[in-house]
């Protein structure tokens, strides 16, 4: 009855093709069809005959084992669990919260009490150690490897019966659980020391997982970065076991159709999030490696969709500091949780230059990732210098002074996507600057999901954690729900020119239409002054009062100080000048929890104080501040 009630006052946001054609069926599914299927008898799906071209060296595993301390130490976003100490897979190992059996469509993800949080929970079972386990016991021979690969799989099997557990509620964990199942049977396979009841195992709990997926597909309204991960699951399955060519055909189209659509012109995916974008990425790219392992021919277009993605991911980490714009959750389908070192982004970059004969910056290593994805392949060093460049579809603009070490990041695009904008911040002309290894300007960050933390959720995407302005305390949109966003304004109106020593970039949106107002920011760079420019014009044709609020997030390991209209940022190595006549007014804030106001989140489910600077200026029809920032 509940799923009911949920199904008729969503109608109204829906077209009648979703209606008739996903959400019935879904809820009929969930309903109905999932009980009938708590019954049936789950026949291993037998594997096809294909060659990966895997060529899984074990003296190159041995020099990459070498150079890692490979731990039974299993650290995922603020915490950390003993592979070998697990004792309950649906455990919230943060909160030590044990999520009961029961049937999946009545399981309130959101129930912190009943549940405990189920990222925590999800992140454990996607099994990103598992191949690393199999690859582990090739390198020594040890035999403590694979019995414990074989332990995790029996105790998550009869603690997660099928349809019966918080682990069967969500398409994208089992798609990326199914991965890492994959590379986990092929790589023992090659190494000879795949034994029948692990064998069995492994593809018993694969038919479950694709008959899951082929259920519960997150289409029309729902279809973001989940069904491409889902679609990943399914071409991957299909591709490495036998099933009816029919479906194996849909999930290949399926996938090249969405590659098509949520990939914009300019390589950026259309949630337009950093870390969801490497994300989707690797999703496009194994489902890529592997159907071309079947003879799939993949089509130019696809291809070069696939390529462009890499370039925006060129951008968006440099002198080992990555840029954010929206929700970061670290998010992976592979994950070599072992490498402290390790940087998506740069084993990214890896990838294309041996999958697409492309030069981005390498230092011709090959990585755990890479390894798992490729085998053992020959990658060349590559140095290049990155050049300003703007993503003028998505709305992102990236500079670099070189010489200075300075790189500044600008968001002038949209708030996420065009279905619910789940995963995207209000975040309109926020910007980012660092220099050398240091970060001062930065997005604070994304902390948490789960519905009891919906007050910091809205800080944390919402304006007053981002480096713009607010009109009377207003978002850029109108907060959804926990993740998505309504009444979103239409992409703000850029300009630009540049050249190798100086850089202007306009833009202007009325993301406050209500109030009649529009925000200007103009940004411009002397590269040769070693000068940066923030130009906010606001303008009304009314006669109005109106608050703004002006807001600039500092990194935590920034210290500020704050004489009148200047502010000193300094960190161990480096110091920016801020300069603004209207400074003599703000106010420097740290960790106010009423607000709230003043916090960084450099990881899920973790929060920091930090000093924002908060400048509440009233006007009328027209406002216009001006901040310098001098760099050295």
């Amino acid at each position: 009855m509940k799923n009911f009630l949920w199904l008729i006052k969503r109608l109204k946001l829906m077209s009648f093709e979703e209606i008739l054609f996903y959400r019935i069926p879904q809820y009929f599914q969930r309903s109905f069809l999932g009980h009938l299927q708590l019954k049936k008898t789950f026949i291993p799906l037998e594997v096809n005959d294909i060659n990966l071209s895997l060529n899984y060296d074990i003296e190159t595993l041995k020099s990459l084992f070498d150079n890692n301390d490979f731990k039974d130490e299993y650290q995922f976003f603020d915490t950390s669990v003993y592979l070998s100490e697990i004792d309950c897979w649906r455990k919230d190992y943060k909160n030590l919260t044990v999520s009961p059996i029961g049937y999946y469509d009545k399981i309130e993800k959101q129930n912190f009490k009943t549940n405990g949080d189920v990222k925590y929970i999800a992140e454990l079972s996607r099994f990103h150690f598992l191949p690393f386990l199999a690859l582990k016991f090739a390198e020594s021979n040890d035999e403590y490897f694979t019995n414990q690969i074989k332990q995790i799989l029996e105790d998550w099997s009869k603690q997660n019966p099928y349809l019966q557990s918080i682990n069967w509620t969500s398409g994208i964990e089992l798609a990326i659980r199914s991965v890492n199942l994959i590379y986990t049977h092929y790589i023992l396979k090659c190494f000879k020391s795949l034994d029948h009841s692990l064998d069995y195992k492994i593809r018993q709990i694969m038919s479950m997982n694709y008959q899951f997926l082929k259920n519960h597909l997150s289409l029309y309204s729902s279809a973001n970065n989940h069904l491409t991960a889902e679609l990943m699951g399914l071409n991957v399955i299909a591709t490495y076991f036998k099933v009816k060519k029919k479906d194996s055909l849909y999930f290949k189209t399926k996938l090249f159709e969405e590659i098509k659509k949520q990939v914009k012109k300019d390589g950026v995916h259309m949630e337009l999030c950093t870390r969801y974008h490497s994300e989707v990425l690797d999703q496009f790219l194994i489902s890529l490696k592997f159907l071309q392992a079947k003879g799939v021919e993949i089509p130019e277009q696809i291809k070069k969709n696939v390529k462009a993605m890499f370039h925006f991911v060129e951008h968006v980490s440099y002198e080992d500091i990555d840029t954010v714009f929206g929700d970061n959750d670290d998010g992976s389908v592979l994950n070599p949780f072992f490498v402290q070192s390790f940087s998506l982004y740069e084993s990214q970059l890896k990838s294309s230059n041996h999958y697409f004969k492309t030069e981005y910056i390498s230092d011709g290593k090959i990585d755990f990732r890479n390894y798992l994805i490729f085998g053992d392949i020959f990658l060349k060093k590559h140095s290049r210098t990155l050049n300003d460049y703007f993503f003028q579809d998505s709305g992102y603009f990236f500079c670099y002074d070189h010489q200075s070490r300075m790189k500044l990041s600008f968001d002038c695009g949209k708030i996420g996507d065009d279905i619910s904008a789940a995963h995207g911040h209000s975040d309109i002309f926020h910007f980012n600057i660092q220099k050398g290894s240091e970060n001062f300007f930065v997005d604070s960050g994304t902390f948490q999901y789960h519905e009891k933390d919906k007050f910091w959720r809205d800080y944390f995407r919402g304006i007053k954690s981002h480096n713009t302005i607010s009109l009377n305390g207003l978002d850029h949109a109108t907060r959804n729900n926990r993740m998505s966003w309504i009444n979103r304004p239409e992409k703000p109106v850029t300009a630009f020119d540049f050249d190798e020593e100086n850089l202007n970039i306009k833009g202007i949106h009325n993301a406050f239409g209500n109030l009649s107002i529009f925000h200007e920011r103009k940004i411009q760079i002397n590269k040769s002054q070693k000068y940066i420019c923030v130009i906010d014009n606001l303008i009304s044709d009314t006669n109005n009062n109106y608050k703004a609020f002006f807001y600039l997030h500092f990194h935590p390991d920034v210290d500020v100080i704050h004489k009148q209209d200047v502010i000193t940022l300094k960190s161990n190595t480096e110091e920016l000048i801020i300069q603004n006549k209207e400074f003599k007014a703000a106010t420097i804030v740290k960790g106010d929890t009423s607000s709230p106001l003043g916090w960084f989140s450099n990881a899920y489910g973790e929060k920091v104080s930090a000093n924002t600077l908060v400048l509440i200026l009233d006007f009328n029809k027209k406002l216009i501040l001006e901040t310098s920032i001098y760099y050295e």
